[in-house]
């Protein structure tokens, strides 16, 4: 098959555009043509070099409209500017880019159908701007939620069954694994910093720093792609944009603890490499978390904006090392079976021959 995925790509680490890569570069590798269109926000993408985080497999066709010019969008009336649009693009703006092909990952009622049946991934949920995500639920293709309560979401919008797949995200095992040896940690916590308030930053100090009140020898380390929008004590050690294998070796395989305070994650990306890498997790119930944080197994869970409840977790696995080193390796063990970007792709593919083979069971 012939797969289409345009993707809203910036030039640092963004969790929306590597799901959408990492299930394309799956798929190239299960032996489908792929085309990657890397719509650039909030600057443009004009080549692979503007993307240095990541690498792809051999074989993928990569479309960079930001290299040519594109039609004037700010007359485009409100409702077009909310639609299924990456960077405020219409998709049927974007045809003279788009190569033929059997399926799209995007929704335009006026794309042809010669660009592909659509479908689109539901990445998250009380994210963007209210108006979009119901334009994402009501838009009449499937619906491929990257975990299950996307797909509880999209039940109580009214969405038809049909219309609604679980394909998780996966995790790279070759890179997300165990380096350090469980017990060889410093006394640290690392917390994945960003300034969306669904992922509570300012809760996440506070949670950190009530710590540190109680167990005055923890180590904290924050890393963010961006820089901080709130100042911090000089005792909270602050990486910016750190190198991918930084964040794997120095980051996930040195904390002891991982803290996540979001109030909605879509999947999750922090919260599983950070498992994948041996750090035990302390997490939020944000919806996405269900999927690979089972309490008192492979994680301890709170309930968001609970910065008390958050703080005594990591105490508790800071002072319980027997507790700790349990979660860890459970929480290993369970990403490890749990999560391989392969395996989704082969679920992807199975749907997506099932919505070829009967494409209006798929559609309203």
């Amino acid at each position: 098959m012939n797969i289409t995925f345009p993707a809203t790509a910036c030039p640092r680490p963004n969790g929306g555009a590597k799901a959408l890569y990492e299930f394309a570069k799956a798929m190239r590798r299960r032996g489908h043509s792929v085309n990657i269109v890397h719509i650039g926000w909030p600057d443009p993408i004009r080549s692979l070099d503007d993307l240095p985080w990541i690498s792809f497999e051999d074989g993928i066709e990569h479309i960079f409209p930001s290299a040519h010019p594109v039609p004037d969008i700010e007359s485009l009336p409100p409702r077009d500017k909310v639609r299924l649009a990456t960077d405020g693009y219409r998709f049927s703006d974007l045809a003279s880019f788009l190569p033929e092909s059997n399926f799209i990952s995007a929704f335009d009622e006026e794309l042809s159908l010669t660009y592909g049946l659509p479908f689109i991934f539901v990445q998250g949920y009380r994210v963007f701007l209210p108006a979009i995500e119901d334009e994402v639920f009501r838009s009449p293709c499937p619906k491929v939620c990257v975990s299950r309560w996307l797909v509880d979401v999209g039940k109580e919008k009214g969405v038809r069954d049909e219309e609604l797949v679980y394909v998780p995200c996966g995790l790279e095992h070759a890179k997300y694994r165990v380096v350090v040896p469980l017990e060889d940690r410093p006394p640290r916590v690392s917390f994945a910093y960003r300034s969306n308030p669904t992922t509570r930053p300012d809760d996440g100090l506070a949670v950190l720093a009530e710590v540190k009140r109680r167990i005055p020898e923890v180590e904290v380390t924050i890393f963010s792609p961006a820089d901080l929008h709130h100042d911090v004590p000089d005792w909270m050690t602050v990486l910016i944009d750190p190198p991918q294998d930084f964040i794997v070796n120095e980051i996930y395989n040195q904390s002891r603890v991982f803290l996540c305070t979001s109030r909605s994650e879509g999947f999750g990306f922090p919260c599983v490499e950070a498992m994948g890498c041996g750090a035990a997790l302390v997490t939020t119930a944000n919806g996405a978390s269900a999927d690979y944080a089972i309490h008192e197994e492979t994680a301890l869970v709170c309930e968001p904006e609970d910065v008390s409840a958050l703080a005594d977790s990591i105490e508790r696995l800071l002072r319980d090392d027997e507790l700790r080193l349990s979660l860890a390796q459970q929480g290993a063990e369970f990403v490890r079976g749990h999560f391989d970007w392969d395996r989704s792709a082969e679920m992807l593919e199975s749907f997506l021959t099932g919505y070829a083979a009967e494409p209006e069971r798929y559609r309203h």
